[in-house]
């Protein structure tokens, strides 16, 4: 996000002070600037040749104002809303200024003036599918792409055949349990667009336990550990009933004492252990394989790069980088596997150029050829990023050791804990799902395990990639886990501008007490140092490792804010600080 709208802020600035510098003290009123605010979420509109278009934007301060807008350095209009029709195809941008006793705001927008508008329909469907109570109700609420562009759209909703509704929305409660199949119909005069779904109404909710891989590609299940050092263990739970009691065996012997979801397992000899857990009749099993070798004995020596060796996993979540072809964003067409998103990866961070993480639980996976020493140095690890005063994306950092010794990362992650991780409003053991949209340029929708939902907003006046939505991920749904930091966007009443305050310390890509280098105007050459020593299990109790030999770095933050978009995480390199010159 920041790299793209760096210099538009200090463009933005600049003209601020120009503007304080030309009034006088009796001209100026402080504090009351205009604001602009179009009404579209991103200021592009969609409106078919040869039809009128308009754009009624929100004025904040307009007190005596008065209205320029113009296309391509010409005057099209004084009047304080845009009315026009659009008799080319194409993409145009309109800017508005207005100016007031008090000061001057610009914003721009952009028109997409298209041959046809076929309505396209995207709903985000739960991987486990949508299953419901008798008499519950359940909203399904598709987002209809170019509804607002034709006058003769049109909705339809059937259940099992039978029309029931022309509303956008269905308002879905059946007494009946049953599997119930819903069709909804978009139309204009462009064409037509069809979602069939199956609601299911059930008695009880599905439920289920289960234990997740450490990474996306990592399938395996398998908790590798040494004698002594405990894993900790903690099954994702669906629609398990609140007051339920787990229980615990570990090679068919049951576990007295513990009866939550977390266990705490401390092998004390090699060997592998059968762990199972149920709860409200259900139940899940892990293999916990303490390997017969010591923490030293997988220590690897004699580094030879102090930057890794190699990328595993570049996992962006969606975002406004996610798939840029432009210059600035740099990924290419071709880059639609995950062995060639890895490969792109490294290449850029070796010329030192800002790879993006995307929103909240976006990730990379570095590895290195030797093992990173804690405590050799004043820290152990350095991550470059490009926050500075006003702009940071924080990132959480997570390592791991190579216990099994197969060379690949997927042993145990330890979060390294940063200034935020007691904050009341950092969520912990946080998993989101992103939904592939329906069509291009739509945004992303996301739901969390914890009730929420949103969207990543598709940012069209400055991208022109078809998704946001990473094409080197098959699957309709992906599911990303993290801990989320707080929001840490504000706006400035007066400018209207968004500020990303930093946190103290621990992340990456923030400009806190620990970062070094670069600027407090761009952020080049900024960089972060994390201490080993930081390390937590998952129950947030430290575990004290000689060393590491996979890093990643996690996009920390989900907010939106405004024309700059998401938050996202940027990285540009990693390395062994002891090592670096």
């Amino acid at each position: 996000m920041k790299q793209f709208h760096a210099i538009k802020l200090l463009l933005l600035l600049a003209v601020s002070v120009m503007t304080a510098a030309c009034n006088s003290d009796n001209d100026l009123i402080p504090g009351r600037r205009p604001t602009i605010e179009f009404d579209t979420p991103d200021g592009v509109y969609t409106v078919k040749i040869g039809h009128e278009l308009r754009i009624a934007p929100l004025i904040g301060n307009g007190e005596g104002a008065s209205y320029e807008w113009t296309m391509d350095g010409n005057i099209i209009s004084h009047d304080r809303d845009l009315i026009m029709s659009w008799p080319r195809l194409g993409s145009f941008y309109v800017m508005l200024t207005v100016t007031t006793p008090a000061g001057t705001a610009s914003e721009e927008a952009r028109v997409d003036v298209l041959d046809k508008t076929p309505p396209v329909i995207d709903f985000a469907v739960p991987e486990s599918g949508i299953y419901i109570l008798p008499d519950q109700e359940y909203v399904i609420a598709p987002r209809f792409q170019h509804s607002e562009a034709d006058d003769g759209f049109r909705v339809r909703w059937s259940v099992n055949g039978v029309e029931v509704s022309n509303e956008m929305a269905l308002r879905f409660r059946e007494s009946e349990t049953g599997v119930y199949r819903v069709k909804v119909v978009a139309e204009n005069e462009d064409g037509t667009d069809e979602l069939n779904l199956e609601v299911n109404v059930v008695d009880r909710l599905p439920r289920s336990l289960s234990f997740r891989s450490p990474s996306l590609l990592e399938k395996s299940t398998v908790r590798y550990t040494f004698a002594g050092r405990p894993v900790v263990l903690r099954p994702d739970a669906f629609n398990i009933d609140a007051g339920a009691a787990y229980e615990w065996s570990v090679n068919g012997r049951k576990i007295d004492g513990v009866s939550g979801r977390e266990y705490v397992f401390t092998p004390v000899a090699a060997g592998a252990y059968n762990v199972v857990v149920s709860a409200d009749g259900v139940q899940a099993s892990v293999e916990v394989v303490c390997v017969d070798a010591t923490e030293e004995s997988r220590r690897r020596n004699n580094p030879a790069s102090a930057y890794p060796d190699k990328v595993w996993e570049y996992i962006p979540a969606p975002g406004q980088f996610i798939g840029d072809y432009s210059s600035e964003g740099g990924m290419p067409e071709s880059v639609d596997t995950p062995e060639a998103a890895a490969l792109w990866a490294k290449d850029r961070m070796d010329k030192r150029l800002f790879v993006s993480l995307g929103a909240c639980g976006g990730y990379i996976i570095v590895g290195f050829g030797h093992s990173i020493p804690a405590g050799k140095a004043a820290y152990d690890i350095a991550v470059w990023g490009n926050s500075y005063d006003s702009s940071n994306e924080p990132g959480t950092v997570w390592v791991m050791q190579d216990v099994n010794g197969n060379g690949r990362p997927d042993d145990e992650w330890y979060e390294l804990k940063g200034s935020e991780y007691s904050n009341p409003l950092t969520r912990t053991d946080y998993a989101v799902t992103y939904y592939r949209p329906a069509g291009t340029g739509m945004d992303v929708e996301w739901s969390d395990n914890r009730g929420g939902r949103g969207l990543i907003d598709f940012m069209k006046s400055y991208h022109d990639q078809k998704s946001y939505y990473p094409a080197w991920i098959t699957s309709s749904t992906y599911t990303l886990y993290c801990t989320r930091l707080p929001e840490n966007g504000v706006r400035d009443k007066v400018t209207g501008q968004w500020h990303t305050n930093a946190f103290d310390w621990g992340y990456a890509d923030n400009n806190g007490s620990d970062s070094f280098g670069g600027t407090s105007v761009d952020g080049t050459g900024q960089c972060t140092g994390l201490k080993i020593s930081n390390a937590v299990l998952a129950d947030g109790s430290p575990i004290k490792l000689q060393y590491v030999d996979f890093v990643c770095i996690r996009s920390a933050v989900m907010q939106q804010l405004g024309i700059l978009g998401e938050s996202s995480t940027e990285v540009l390199s990693v390395a062994d600080y002891s090592l670096v010159k």
